[in-house]
């Protein structure tokens, strides 16, 4: 991670120490919020003064606030426009209030920043439009993308990137060129859900690419095996060529969900269905579809179907498990 003298200078001005900056820096950047025990770890200091002397500046100088959340407990927020302004980050979200379920996540995701300071971040939404487009040539069009309609504008703003994920290319190591990285931070939710649903907002960018890295951060491994099973069955569903195998398993799934035969259908062949359904939509399917059901032969059909339009990825999937912190475990990886 590079920070830009200019950005530091402007922080110490304020009246923080070095090292007080830097960690400033950081929890403004991806975070917005933050607890004393990352500070601590950030500097390797020891529980006492040092932690206690940057909150109680904080404070004073009404840069940050201390709040309770339920289910969060106490975290100290970064809430004041002039610190943002300091480091040319004035309209990031992150001096805004969020919901706990926010505040968990871009916890966890500072743990992870703070943990691979070495990694070189795609830090803003500005940044990551721009190395997409600039350089890696994909068109802006089919990058993560949310509208916004405000009760005083009259065209819905378009928001990119907006989950806020860490994005990040690791250095080289040995043999192995540096890869772009994604990362996916799970808080510690119930279910799969919000995974699945991340993983089809990405998905256009995902085959857009070339060689990438996905990995799935938790502050629990309970989705771990799941998480990893669900990327592989989403690789292959989206990008396999084996275009008849995916359409027959698709037609096998629909004419039971058809027939309201539920009960033959366990989550997962619902979850393959919903995918799917989405990769294979048009009159084409439909024409196949109806053959199919009709016990006619639907293979000379896919002489003239179109057929996927992009080869599968090389991908490699991680599960990281982060614990006060400290990543501290590392699963097998899956190569897509």
């Amino acid at each position: 991670m590079k920070i830009a003298n200019e950005h530091l200078a402007r922080l110490e001005s304020l009246g923080y120490t070095t090292d007080e900056a830097r960690f400033l820096y950081v929890v403004a950047t991806f975070s917005g919020y933050f607890v004393p025990r990352q500070f601590i770890a950030f500097t390797g200091a020891k529980w006492g003064s040092r932690s206690a002397n940057l909150t109680r500046k904080l404070e004073c100088r009404g840069h940050a606030s201390w709040r309770e959340y339920l289910q969060v407990d106490g975290v100290y927020h970064l809430c004041s426009r002039v610190l943002y302004r300091a480091i040319d980050k004035e309209h990031l979200s992150n001096r805004r209030r969020h919901s706990p379920d926010f505040i968990r996540t871009r916890l966890l995701a500072l743990d992870f920043v703070l943990a691979n300071q070495e990694f070189e971040y795609l830090e803003t939404e500005a940044d990551k439009v721009r190395h997409f487009r600039e350089e890696l040539g994909i068109g802006q069009d089919i990058l993560p993308v949310k509208e916004f309609v405000g009760s005083s504008r009259k065209e819905p703003v378009l928001r990119y990137f907006v989950d806020q994920f860490p994005i990040y290319i690791a250095p080289a190591v040995g043999n192995s060129a540096s890869r772009l990285t994604f990362t996916y931070v799970d808080p510690g939710h119930a279910s799969l859900a919000g995974f699945r649903h991340h993983l089809g907002a990405y998905k256009r960018i995902f085959a857009a690419l070339g060689p990438f890295d996905f990995v799935y951060l938790s502050n629990t491994s309970v989705h771990f095996v799941r998480a990893e099973q669900w990327f592989s069955s989403f690789l292959e569903r989206e990008f396999s060529r084996d275009t008849s195998k995916a359409l027959s398993g698709y037609f096998t799934l629909r004419a039971k969900w058809d027939a309201k035969r539920f009960a033959e259908l366990s989550p997962e062949d619902v979850e393959s269905l919903e995918l799917l359904s989405q990769r294979f939509r048009g009159p084409d399917t439909e024409r196949l579809y109806s053959a199919w059901c009709a016990e006619q032969r639907f293979a000379d059909g896919l002489g003239t179907f179109p057929g996927d339009k992009h080869d599968p990825p090389d991908v490699r999937f991680k599960c990281r498990l982060i614990s006060s912190g400290r990543v501290i475990s590392k699963e097998p990886e899956l190569t897509g």
